[in-house]
């Protein structure tokens, strides 16, 4: 998919708002890697059903959307794996699309097929309390959407079915509740691919980073004239992408906790540790990750997402300001990595999943190097309406822009030159 300009405009009015194709661009940026065209990881002939750039929001209507079911067969029976069970009845009322109601069923025996009648009686019978229609617990107006009793099961066609969203805005910030961020675009598959839980896949991912030196003196980046930080990064077993270290937050475990323990395993070679080594350099990473801050909590764009199952993580930045600390780890590939290195932070490093936008985040807010890309100089200036203007604003680069006089076509030629986007229309 294109890119997208923004560009300075002197309008006459503030009134303008983001068209829904600049919507579009962004729940595109954060859904690239699950929709590559190519084979789901671990398989040779299991292909996602392909979507057009502007139907991957879960916002637009796509009828035709019909994904592909895929579930591992190596995961079935693992400990870490949710059993195959799959939602049977709809809720109405959705915090997200993939809120899952799962449910056991005691049937006479395992060969037993009920008949649709049965079916639906039975799948009524433990679904009905949340199915009256009478308002949401803690509101007055909040209603669910209405469904026939004989459409209630998930394996009955329904095409109007459209539940209300509703979240209670009293959970939000609250400790115990999950951050409002859930998967906005389509997938194109169901099932749960290679992961082993229905909905998020939970893991966690520490950030290291430290101040690049030359000698003691700490580097500055000839354009952006900013501090330059470094990162260490892993190139995993699997596809020998470059990543963050970390993994899957295990039963029971707190994030960051993981993050400390796939920390040591990837990096530290921590599995072969003999008790001398391990006491000196367990002591260095608990120092280390004492002064850790979650700076992520939420989706991952990863190539094994579906519909039903998606990675979550909670990303932990960990500075070292002196590298003194850093500089006495011992490092050493282990577990699911087989190289380990310090890497320089910049927008054209290339690494796994959208973990570039996770490094992006430390570095805003270190305020370090990320980019030598020359919009950095426009991002000093300071905009202010002048003589015949009376506002001024970064717009983006799209053909149902309203310009003055032909000014559309001046900026189409600058979009055709960068072959940057121009229009959603089909070509």
């Amino acid at each position: 998919m294109m890119s997208y300009l923004l560009f300075s405009i002197v309008l006459l009015s503030s009134q303008h708002t983001l068209s829904s194709t600049a919507m579009a661009y962004t729940f595109n940026k954060i859904h690239s890697v699950c929709r590559k065209p190519v084979p789901y990881p671990k398989t040779e002939n299991v292909f996602r059903f392909q979507i057009p750039d502007h139907k991957v929001s879960w916002t637009v209507d796509h009828p035709e959307y019909k994904p592909v079911e895929y579930t591992n067969p190596g995961i079935q029976g693992q400990v870490w794996a949710d059993h195959d069970i799959t939602p049977e009845n709809r809720p109405e009322t959705s915090r997200d699309r993939m809120s899952y109601f799962l449910f056991s069923i005691v049937l006479l025996s395992s060969q037993h097929t009920l008949s649709s009648t049965a079916m639906a009686y039975t799948f009524n019978k433990i679904h009905s309390v949340c199915r009256k229609p009478v308002p949401y617990p803690k509101t007055e107006n909040v209603f669910r959407f209405q469904i026939p009793d004989h459409k209630v099961s998930w394996t009955v066609d329904h095409p109007e079915y459209k539940p209300v969203e509703y979240t209670n805005p009293g959970i939000q910030g609250q400790v115990w509740a999950d951050h409002e961020i859930t998967p906005e675009n389509r997938p194109e598959f169901t099932g749960r691919g290679t992961l082993g839980r229905w909905g998020p896949n939970h893991a966690a991912d520490p950030i290291v980073t430290r101040w690049m030196r030359n000698g003691s003196e700490v580097m500055l980046h000839p354009v952006s004239s900013k501090y330059r930080l470094e990162f260490l990064a892993i190139q995993r077993r699997e596809g020998k992408a470059w990543a963050l270290p970390g993994g899957m937050v295990d039963k029971g475990e707190q994030a960051l906790d993981a993050a400390q323990r796939e920390f040591c395993e990837e990096t530290l070679n921590s599995k072969s540790w003999k008790s001398a080594a391990q006491s000196q350099q367990k002591h260095i990473v608990s120092q280390l990750f004492a002064w850790s801050q979650p700076v992520y909590h939420g989706y991952i764009d990863d190539a094994r997402n579906t519909d039903n199952a998606w990675m979550e993580t909670v990303a932990f930045h960990v500075h070292d300001p002196s590298g003194y600390l850093t500089n006495k780890l011992n490092l050493h590939a282990g577990d699911d990595a087989v190289n380990v290195k310090w890497t320089p932070v910049d927008k054209n490093t290339t690494l796994f999943a959208n973990h570039n936008d996770l490094i992006h985040k430390v570095a805003q807010y270190m305020n370090a190097h990320w980019s030598s890309d020359p919009r950095y100089l426009t991002n000093k200036l300071n905009l202010h309406a002048g003589d015949d203007a009376v506002n001024v604003k970064w717009t983006p680069v799209d053909k149902n822009t309203t310009l003055f006089a032909n000014h559309n076509d001046l900026i189409h030629k600058v979009a055709q030159r960068l072959n940057a986007h121009w229009s959603s229309e089909p070509s």
